[in-house]
């Protein structure tokens, strides 16, 4: 009935902000010569829905850095938006198989995350705010409420933003401690066009895509877009560990005088079977068949560096279903008046099934059904008021209302539990309501000094509803069982209502035409996560939101014949991010409890980036990231020490990419060909066993990557409406280096074992190769 409730609540919203302004939208067709300071702010602020230009970076106050869709392309067929964030200073993606669309990833930048490689230890595992054309992607509540098989195959994107750091209030998000990537899919174009790609490759990879432009018909024009990819594991095992995503894209858009009407859809169904992690070194309790077993010790040192437990022993399988709908109005209310509104609905669903017979036999719970479903529905309003030529005013905010049901069953078939007769229920329903109301204002102080002062004040509302027991008994219409070995979540019910204000402030400074630095500082705050209220006996009056204060001071040139090259980009930046009210949520082996350590953290670091174009052949890149992140106090609750002053773990200490282009023009065909190299520094062990940050160091990493591509009209004769074919080659990990993606000292609860301490991964892909083709009409 709640969820009912404040459905229709936010239905009203929406109704009352939207239907009238759209029904006057046709009729708002000349409102005379619109103020410029509106115009200019449109241009400056970071869209929905196109990668900001060169021009834009330069004039504002905030951190910001975008992928175009050529870097993406880099990354093979069977990448993403997310994967290509890497080519970024301070940016790492790891996972089981980070360099596939279809597998679950964690992105870590300046230290902070988000998303899901099953690693413990993080900072923050929700601390970036993921967008699709500007609609939030993170779950309200859940610390892991964001997967990476929802960001669109490479083909499907245009390009990425991203703002590090809070950002000004107009663009910030319940979960933008870290900063706010918007990933931007194709967009509709005055023109009709068609794009279709085949790709094939290493582990098994088949890649089909399909973007289709309308062009302007009656003055709506109309993108439709989509992709499967499948692949099997990196892993090399005699099993099969197939993936497979497929997604469908559609937007429709409308330009009028006063303005312009946008609306979308997007769904994703992404499925696979992962792998195990695997120890370095052989454990004399872990084989290759099982805990204890007879077979070989299991291990990168024994079995193989890729080598993966058969499925008879370890299995698990994902699901991660997404449907969302959402819809953009910008319109002229007046020469000084502009709205923005946008209005969205999201549904998503997470599903793992695990079966794990050989490390967990003789538990009640060694098989595992878990699933989660969400959705959320969210409207958000922007007015921007020009005040003369100096100031413009931007304020509105935002109103989001979500339901997660959060359901886990455990079961031994073996022992004579099922899925119907379960030994373990844990069935939770979390309501949140999040809302933000901010003011900002730019004051342009002399012709080339800005400065952009803001507030704004966000609440969080969250219910916890433990639904186990009425579960149970429908389980079990007898009553709970007294099998002792038969366990219900008894947690209480749990609420919490957080008001916090969020001041900002940014300045820019144009020196040039070409060049400018800039200064920003915000706080954010970020409400505590579903798992920290599903504990008992804890004060949850204890809890507070998590918090971050940064400060960046950088500098930006963009420019054309500058020391000997035709085009020429540089930045640079310093950050200085202070998190308080962080928890770590651990398990121990053996154990039922979470238990949590505490601590607030400085991460602090250096991006910079440049590129530059010698002539119309050679290009080229190259950024150097690097980050220094210590625990200011840190009490692990589980051994009741403190570990204040040690490193942060699970986030590489430097980064570098560099990369060259080379661009040769024959009569039918432009071929480019590109060499980059992607450097990743250590990052720092987290102890499971002790449920605290190490100085133990995790190995560097260096890999080199080719990618060879030739548009060419050689086949426009043999194609009606053919305008070019692309041809492209991708070698990912040219050397073949063995690397590790990710790595964590063990309690021994992964694996079942008695003994603790030593270290598990995760394997980074080996050498790759993929060939596309592509048709573009």
């Amino acid at each position: 009935m709640k969820s009912l409730k404040r459905s229709a609540v936010a239905a009203a919203i929406a109704s009352a902000l939207i239907c009238p302004l759209a029904a006057h939208a046709a009729g708002v067709m000349n409102l005379g010569t619109v103020n410029a300071n509106v115009k200019k702010n449109s241009q400056e602020r970071s869209s929905d829905s196109s990668v900001m230009t060169e021009k834009k970076k330069l004039a504002t106050t905030q951190t910001v850095k975008t992928v175009s869709k050529s870097s993406i392309s880099l990354f093979g067929p069977d990448a993403g938006g997310m994967q290509a964030l890497s080519i970024l200073p301070n940016v790492e993606i790891s996972s089981y198989n980070a360099s596939s669309v279809s597998s679950r990833s964690t992105i870590s930048m300046r230290g902070l995350k988000v998303g899901w490689n099953s690693i413990p230890g993080d900072l923050e595992t929700n601390a970036i705010t993921t967008e699709l054309d500007g609609i939030p992607l993170n779950s309200l509540n859940q610390g892991t409420g964001w997967h990476s098989p929802e960001v669109p195959i490479g083909s499907l994107m245009a390009g990425t933003n991203v703002i590090q750091g809070p950002g000004n209030p107009d663009t910030h998000w319940y979960d933008s401690l870290g900063g706010t990537i918007n990933f931007i899919p194709v967009q509709p174009t005055a023109h009709a066009n068609t794009q279709i790609s085949l790709s094939g490759g290493s582990f098994d990879t088949n890649v089909i895509s399909a973007v289709h432009n309308t062009g302007e018909i009656d003055g709506w024009s109309t993108v439709i877009g989509l992709a499967h990819a499948g692949s099997h594991s990196i892993r090399k095992t005699s099993d099969v560990w197939p993936s497979n995503t497929y997604q469908l894209y559609v937007k429709t858009k409308k330009t009028f005088a006063g303005g312009s009407f946008s609306a979308g859809a997007y769904a994703i169904n992404n499925d696979e079977l992962r792998p195990n992690m695997i120890p370095l070194v052989p454990n004399s309790e872990i084989h290759v068949d099982g805990l204890n077993g007879s077979g070989p010790l299991y291990s990168q040192q024994t079995t193989g560096f890729y080598s993966a437990l058969p499925q008879s022993v370890w299995w698990k399988h994902n699901y991660v279903k997404d449907y969302m709908a959402w819809s953009h109005l910008h319109l002229d209310l007046s020469p000084t008046l502009r709205l923005s509104n946008s209005i969205w609905f999201r549904n998503g669903n997470i599903y793992h099934h695990r079966v794990n017979t050989g490390y967990d036999a003789g538990s009640t719970t060694n098989v595992e059904n878990y699933h989660e479903h969400s959705y959320n529905l969210g409207d958000k309003v922007v007015f921007d008021q020009a005040i003369g030529d100096t100031n413009l005013v931007s304020f509105g905010g935002w109103l989001i209302m979500a339901k997660a049901r959060s359901n886990y069953l455990g079961y031994a078939p073996t022992l004579g539990y099922h899925n119907y007769n379960p030994a373990a229920v844990y069935f939770n329903t979390t309501y949140s309501t999040y809302s933000s109301a901010f003011i900002q204002d730019a004051i342009k102080l002399t012709p080339s000094l800005k400065i952009v002062p803001g507030i704004s004040v966000n609440g969080f509302q969250t219910d916890w509803v433990n639904n186990s027991y009425t579960e149970t008994l429908h389980l079990y219409p007898n009553g709970v069982p007294t099998d002792p070995n038969f366990s219900y979540d008894t947690n209480p019910n749990a609420s919490s209502n957080f008001l916090k204000t969020e001041p900002s402030i940014g300045i820019n400074w144009k020196l040039s035409k070409g060049m400018a630095v800039f200064a920003n500082y915000g706080i954010a705050y970020q409400n505590p996560t579903a798992g920290n209220y599903d504990n008992y006996p804890i004060d949850i009056s204890t809890l507070q939101p998590v918090r971050a204060a940064t400060y960046d001071l950088g500098w930006r040139f963009a420019g054309e014949h500058v020391l000997g090259l035709k085009r020429m980009t540089a930045s640079l930046e310093y950050f200085h991010t202070k998190m308080d009210h962080q928890t770590i949520p651990r398990n121990i082996a053996g154990s039922p409890v979470t238990t949590f350590g505490y601590g607030a953290a400085t991460l602090q670091g250096v991006d910079a980036q440049f590129s530059g174009d010698l002539d119309t052949h050679w290009s080229g890149f190259a950024n150097f990231g690097w980050l220094k992140s210590n625990w200011d106090s840190f009490f692990s609750t589980t051994n009741n020490t403190y570990y204040n002053g040690y490193p942060v773990s699970n986030s590489p200490s430097t980064t570098f990419n560099a990369g060259a282009s080379y661009k040769w023009y024959l009569s039918t065909s432009a071929i480019t060909t590109t060499l980059w190299d992607q450097y990743t520094g250590h990052s720092y062990l987290w102890d499971n066993n002790n449920g605290a940050p190490t100085n133990q160091q995790t190995p560097a990493y260096n890999l080199v990557n080719l990618s060879i591509s030739d548009d060419t009209r050689v086949f426009n004769h043999l194609i009606p409406g053919l305008k070019y074919a692309t041809v492209s080659l991708r070698v990912l990990n040219l050397l073949d280096k063995k690397y590790n993606s990710t790595e964590y000292i063990s309690s021994g609860g992964y694996f079942g074992t008695t003994s603790t301490g030593y270290i598990i991964a995760n394997p980074g892909a080996p050498r790759s190769l993929y060939l596309t083709v592509t048709a573009s009409f």
